[in-house]
């Protein structure tokens, strides 16, 4: 019987590729990790227009894992949200056209299809999940654009922003949608906005972060108080005529163009540089509390739709880790499943999915307990990266390396951990992760001055045998892609991971699904009684996590990394050349860095000058861009 192969795509932002082989899933990687552009959307091209670029690099990387050519690609399964002109926000759906022209060969046009930015959402979710029977709610930015026909029988379009489904088997039904008030109609923003996730995202441009940066927002959240929650939920209005959300409570580009936010409620945006004020820890506060009570009515009504026990959430919005528990014990959901790339790179993995179950109408075959969907290094990879850095770095005699990680741990040293295949998401989950002694709580502000370089207030991830779950954290489920975060009962056994409000985005591991992360953490708990490391992602600040060996090796020789562990290999650095050529050099850049963004926060006119420069180089370079929203 001949084998098929399966193809999914992901245009948007985290442009991505996944490919199955007989319903099994072989390899899935973003972009980002190939061409080291942080949430890559394929940039802009001369027409000015984002998100329409496939992600050629992902799509070979999945051919070479898989050992096939595209021209033995059974079908391709594209989705798209919508392709937006940079300069003036106008929107427009991506055509099949489009997609073969960039196809890296011949490609058959009937093997082609393009399917829903939302059904590939959920159809990474549900369909490798365990469940038989769930409710699926989708919630991001939004998705794709709708025609329907206004009461002058002219067709309109409506952009998608939630979607709930009930997967039923092999099947996703649609529930109901949340759809705009208001036709886009060519427009990336309009007053009648209903989308949980640019109001989020408002709320991140405004206290000074970047788009895609709210995981900051959530980190900043607890240091807020309740003074505008009221405010924040009075702008939202969720009905049995679906949902509204007031116009100035959104990203929208005529306010932002202005730099007025909430139609100047708050006064002005902070600017890159300044340091946090009172105000922005309130907004964050404010828009997380109302974020997590209006999904958890969303899935109240999911429930009700559905009356299944079981949830599925996808969509950007999923990563949003403390509103994911709260709708856990909130609602009458018993079991939730989250898969580890809940954004819009998990998209390809559903579409590929959708292409099995749906469009083939195969069996569909659960499969993702695991995030590990990259491909495997060999040792003689590793030895031949070894080799080339030898200036810089050399191996460690051990008799066992596993024993030797964990006693360098408890002496508080910093690990770089490198094992097997990259894991697909954004979440290190112990195959490209650093690690770090849970013990101290100054282990938090080494690791950010040493390496990472994040905002002090954001806190750092734990790591912890399974068996162990419950008893240091109010969590009585499974967590292994760290999408669910929990009380800690233990603080003051493990503070470097315990955030200010006494919470921590717990990752449960298994001896079935991470044999040798398991045993290191085991030989960590032998130590020092305590079962579970501080386990944060192997890059530093603005840069993707590392995908090859070479990656790994020159973050460990350009950070005060102390440890990088490859493979079965256990390396150390030679110090002084590294220290000479290397660390130094950093050190000054981030330096002016932060001296040219303070300059430029007590400067205004800087900034004009600076997105000239950056429209001047969109059109000559064609970099990477983020469209909010």
């Amino acid at each position: 019987m001949k084998d098929i192969y399966i193809l999914g795509i992901n245009v948007s932002h985290d442009i991505s590729c996944s490919i199955l082989k007989n319903g099994q899933i072989l390899c899935s990687i973003a972009e980002e990790r190939l061409n080291r552009i942080k949430r890559y959307t394929g940039g802009v091209d001369r027409e000015g227009m984002t998100n329409k670029h496939l992600p050629q690099k992902s799509i070979q990387y999945c051919l070479d894992a898989a050992g096939v050519a595209l021209r033995d690609v059974d079908l391709m399964v594209v989705s798209t949200c919508v392709v937006v002109n940079y300069e003036n926000y106008t929107t427009r759906r991506l055509t099949k056209e489009e997609i073969l022209e960039q196809l890296p060969g011949e490609v058959d046009p009937a093997k082609v299809h393009v399917v829903g930015h939302h059904a590939g959402h959920a159809a990474s979710v549900f369909y490798p999940s365990e469940f038989k029977d769930a409710a699926v709610i989708v919630v991001d930015g939004g998705g794709n654009l709708f025609e329907k026909v206004n009461g002058n029988g002219a067709p309109e379009l409506f952009e998608e922003r939630i979607t709930i489904y009930h997967g039923q088997g092999n099947t996703l039904s649609v529930m109901k949608q949340y759809l705009d008030g208001s036709p886009s109609n060519g427009r990336l923003a309009n007053a009648r906005h209903c989308s949980l996730g640019d109001l989020y995202q408002s709320a991140t441009l405004f206290v000074g972060f970047k788009g895609g940066d709210e995981g900051k927002t959530m980190g900043l959240a607890p240091y807020g108080t309740d003074r505008y929650f009221k405010t924040f939920m009075d702008a939202i209005t969720l009905n049995d005529q679906g949902l509204a959300i007031d116009g100035d409570f959104q990203f929208n580009k005529w306010n932002g163009a202005r730099k007025e936010y909430y139609g100047g409620r708050f006064g002005r945006a902070r600017l890159s540089g300044e340091p946090l004020r009172q105000i922005d820890k309130d907004v964050a506060a404010a828009v997380q509390y109302a974020l997590e009570e209006t999904l958890i009515r969303i899935a109240e009504e999911a429930y009700n739709l559905t009356k299944s026990k079981n949830l599925c959430l996808s969509g950007g919005v999923a990563l949003n880790s403390v509103a994911n528990k709260k709708i856990l014990d909130r609602t009458p959901f018993e079991h939730i499943y989250i898969q580890p790339a809940s954004g819009d790179d998990g998209c390809s993995l559903g579409n590929a999915l959708y292409g099995w179950s749906t469009i083939l109408g195969q069996e569909r075959k659960p499969q993702i307990k695991k995030a590990y969907m990259g491909r495997t290094y060999s040792r003689e990879e590793i030895q031949r990266a070894v080799k080339r850095y030898a200036g810089w770095v050399y191996p460690v005699e051990t008799n066992d390396v596993l024993k030797e990680t964990s006693r360098l741990l408890s002496q508080r040293h910093i690990i770089g951990w490198f094992q097997g295949e990259s894991e697909f998401g954004p979440r290190a989950l112990g195959h490209r992760s650093i690690l770090c002694d849970s013990r101290f709580a100054d282990m938090k502000d080494i690791l950010n001055k040493r390496v990472k370089h994040r905002e002090p207030f954001r806190p750092f991830a734990p790591s912890i045998l399974a068996e162990y779950g419950s008893e240091y954290f109010d969590l009585d489920c499974p967590s292994p892609f760290m999408l669910l975060i929990a009380k800690v009962k233990k603080s003051e056994a493990v503070p470097a991971i315990t955030h200010v409000d006494n919470t921590a985005r717990v990752q449960t591991v298994t001896k079935e699904d991470n044999d040798r992360y398991y045993d290191l953490i085991r030989e960590y708990h032998k130590i020092t009684g305590v079962p579970l490391i501080l386990n944060t992602s192997f890059n530093i600040a603005g840069d993707p996590i590392v995908e090859t060996p070479e990656d790994a090796i020159q973050c460990f020789i350009s950070t005060q990394i102390d440890y990088l562990v490859v493979g079965d290999v256990l390396l150390d650095k030679r110090k002084l050349k590294c220290c000479m050529f290397k660390q130094w050099p950093q050190d000054l850049k981030r330096l002016m860095v932060k001296q040219l963004k303070l300059l430029r926060a007590r400067a205004p006119f800087l900034s004009k000058v600076k997105k000239r420069a950056e429209k001047f180089l969109r059109k000559s370079q064609n970099i990477n861009v983020k469209i909010p929203g």
